[in-house]
């Protein structure tokens, strides 16, 4: 059976949180999965993506990840798929890092709202 088709769909929320120069991203949301072969079709959608990942900043616009994501059908219960991901994340219209400037009297660190990137 030779599969035809396949459109996956994932939306996700995420909090960042950072420590000793790490960040700790905690993700949940949507996914839709279709798929379609020559003799049969399916599809599968549910709130239950959730992901935990950890990345470190080497260089101004990159970032370098490892974490762990879960995918379960039935938002909390049902079927599971999981596994590591490894990855690098590109932020092409900001900084994967804070942008620090300081003198004797003031430190100034600008943290952008938005940080688009792609992975």
């Amino acid at each position: 059976m030779k599969l035809r088709h396949l459109v996956t769909t994932f939306i996700l929320f995420t909090g960042l949180h950072s420590f000793a120069g790490f960040k700790l991203d905690t993700l949940f949301g949507y996914y839709s999965l279709k798929a379609e072969t020559n003799a049969a079709s399916g599809s599968l959608a549910a709130l239950g993506l959730y992901a935990f990942h950890v990345r470190k900043s080497f260089v101004p616009k990159f970032d370098f990840g490892i974490g762990y994501t879960l995918q379960m059908s039935k938002s909390f219960f049902g079927d599971v798929s999981y596994g590591p991901d490894l990855g690098f994340y590109y932020f092409p219209i900001s900084n994967a890092t804070p942008l620090h400037a300081e003198n004797a009297a003031t430190t100034y660190v600008l943290q952008e709202k938005y940080k688009p990137y792609i992975s």
